[in-house]
């Protein structure tokens, strides 16, 4: 037993000096970098269309305030910081922003989807680099792409809203039938929160690393990427927000720009960790096909 053991630990070790060695050849701190500042670029107007988008399904059912409030919860499960002082001071910038969403208009929708192609574009190039695919497509025929995962990514998000209101709904009626029945339900709340969390951004991550870059890949390696990104990427929200909330006194270094400061260092990290479920996915896939070669001609 020990003997395995050892062995698992051995190959362990193995596939994460690879995955370090890998990082350091695509250069992943580089990757993150514009990941992090493509994201940034095309948040607002990315925001926008999708809460235009959403208020759109959603309004005429459950009202355009509670359409805005929805989109705010999906918000706070893909933020890479959740502490309550950021989140409220985001939420009313955010309102201000919200507020003016209703008068986009056809020309306005086309060119927020235009100036959210930088979000795809980063995505793409990150990704190509780390599971070394060459994008044999021009510019224009890249950009056409990009557009087109805008519109099916903001539908697919307004979708998913939807579905989340409808299962926050049926939560909050079962929690009030089990508070009438004398029976406490705190813990399963917050456990069902962070699992609908956990799985919110974890289809996102599989549906990123699917069928973004230049080639599909596997779903096999599309999941473990994905898998990867989301775990590594809800300990980040924790350990950065606990680490805000208790020892960070950005507010008397930064002064006005401290949540902005938080939310592009908190975005950045976040890249590195999207990138790194890249590698890993790609050194696993890379392992599993030697590791087959070796038994065929073995």
């Amino acid at each position: 037993m020990s003997g395995r053991a050892g062995g698992l630990a051995k190959r362990f070790g193995h596939f994460v000096a690879d995955v370090y060695h890998r990082a350091g050849d695509d250069n992943i701190f580089f990757l993150a970098s514009g990941l992090a500042f493509g994201s940034l670029l095309a948040a607002i107007p990315y925001l926008l269309l999708l809460v235009f988008v959403a208020s759109l399904v959603l309004g005429p059912y459950v009202g355009p305030a509670a359409a805005e409030n929805e989109v705010l919860l999906a918000l706070w499960r893909i933020l890479p910081v959740s502490s309550p002082t950021v989140i409220e001071t985001v939420r009313d910038s955010i309102n201000q922003i919200i507020s003016s969403a209703g008068s986009i208009g056809l020309i306005g929708g086309i060119l927020f989807v235009w100036f959210s192609t930088r979000l795809f574009g980063a995505l793409r190039t990150a990704l190509n680099q780390v599971f070394d695919l060459q994008d044999t497509r021009g510019i224009v025929r890249g950009k056409i792409d990009d557009m087109q995962m805008v519109v099916v990514s903001t539908m697919l998000l307004s979708i998913n809203i939807a579905v989340s209101s409808t299962m926050n709904v049926l939560g909050d009626r079962g929690i009030r039938f089990l508070a009438e029945v004398g029976l406490r339900a705190g813990s399963p709340q917050r456990i069902f929160a962070f699992l609908t969390a956990f799985m919110f951004v974890f289809v996102m991550f599989l549906l990123i690393y699917k069928y973004v870059p230049a080639r599909r890949l596997p779903w096999r390696t599309a999941v473990i990427a994905a898998l990867f990104a989301a775990a590594t990427f809800e300990l980040l929200k924790m350990g950065f927000s606990w680490w805000v909330s208790n020892y960070a006194d950005y507010s008397a270094v930064f002064f006005a720009f401290a949540t902005l400061v938080v939310l592009v260092i908190a975005t950045y990290y976040a890249s590195i960790l999207f990138v790194l479920g890249g590698e890993v996915a790609q050194v696993y896939e890379v392992r599993r096909k030697l590791r087959r070669q070796r038994e065929f001609f073995g």
